[in-house]
């Protein structure tokens, strides 16, 4: 099971090592941004989910674990109306995806046409099969449409143009 924690954004990975040390399992995707700063592009840290923690657990989270987790420095709440909702199956699939065995995901490598065409020839988007916002060649950006807890949220992941 996976639960979506809200956090005070620019808390998330400290308030993920604190509730790594209370023995919670934490996923926090990040990823390499390609960002353009006085002419030069430069590849940065940035995290996927701003202000969210993604918790898993073997077992539905217990009153005593929900008041651990909500009284941990920088978090809000558990996403959920009144009590944690654990996010679907198919959508934990994807949180797995993006958190890339905690590595940060790096730019994929995406061929221009002539007439304009973008394929993906290799990295972490030549592994999605989902739905495109928009490639964006200009800002280096792709945009993918998932789902968590049954609303679509605008992902951005790196490209590099080849």
């Amino acid at each position: 099971m996976m639960y979506v924690v809200q956090t005070k954004t620019g808390c998330e990975l400290s308030s993920g090592t604190l509730l790594e040390r209370l023995g919670f399992n934490i996923k926090i995707p990040e990823k390499f941004m390609n960002i353009r700063r006085r002419g030069i592009w430069r590849l940065e840290k940035r995290l996927v989910f701003t202000g969210y923690i993604f918790l898993e657990s073997e077992h539905p989270i217990t009153p005593e674990e929900y008041y651990k987790v909500k009284s941990t420095d920088g978090v809000i709440n558990f996403i959920g109306k009144g009590k944690p909702q654990k996010i679907y199956e198919s959508e934990v699939q994807f949180i797995d995806w993006l958190w890339n065995s905690g590595e940060p995901i790096k730019p994929s490598k995406v061929f221009v046409t002539s007439n304009g065409e973008k394929m993906i020839m290799s990295g972490h988007l030549k592994k999605y099969n989902g739905e495109y916002a928009d490639i964006n060649i200009r800002q280096r950006r792709a945009k993918i449409m998932i789902s968590i807890c049954g609303i679509n949220h605008k992902v951005t992941l790196p490209i590099e143009i080849i």
